[in-house]
């Protein structure tokens, strides 16, 4: 996406209620600059907190794109997604100022029009996301099929495990 000049972070429900507190700002951010949860340096989450203003970026094929903590727009609790934990990305064809204009447009129709992509992110727990399309993996039929501690001792006892 050649035009792509921004970006914007919206975080609905309880994202958005506990977004700062719980460091997903930070992590969202993080994450756009490709560190995963285990490889991420401490210290740039203190900066991201500490200077909120100052921009990393974004490496998006041939270009960079600018990106920090005014990329993240907190929006409604209540909302009709289908997940409480919802955050959408939006590829703008303009930079985002996080107080719902673009640059130099105006307005939040004008904002809606510069949205070349958008993808829809659910966190569903225990840190997995799901997404707008996503279906789950087919699983394995485990080899042997119990449901409750009992059944796993009678299993045991007939293939000699114990």
């Amino acid at each position: 996406m050649s035009n792509a000049k921004g970006l914007r972070v919206r975080l609905y429900g309880t994202l958005s209620a506990t977004g700062k507190g719980h460091g997903t700002d930070r992590a969202v951010i993080a994450g756009l600059m490709g560190y995963a949860p285990s490889t991420c340096p401490p210290t740039l989450l203190n900066d991201l907190d500490k200077y909120p203003k100052e921009k990393k970026f974004l490496a998006l094929g041939n270009k960079n794109l600018d990106i920090c903590l005014k990329n993240i727009e907190y929006c409604s609790v209540a909302h009709n997604f289908p997940h409480n934990n919802t955050l959408i990305i939006d590829l703008l064809s303009e930079e985002f100022d996080n107080k719902g204009n673009t640059s130099p447009t105006n307005g939040n129709d004008a904002l809606e029009k510069n949205i070349l992509f958008s993808w829809e992110y659910y966190s569903v727990g225990g840190g997995f996301l799901q997404w707008k399309v996503w279906t789950a993996p087919k699983t394995a039929t485990p080899p042997h099929k119990y449901s409750n501690m009992t059944e796993l001792l009678a299993l045991c006892k007939e293939k000699n495990y114990l």
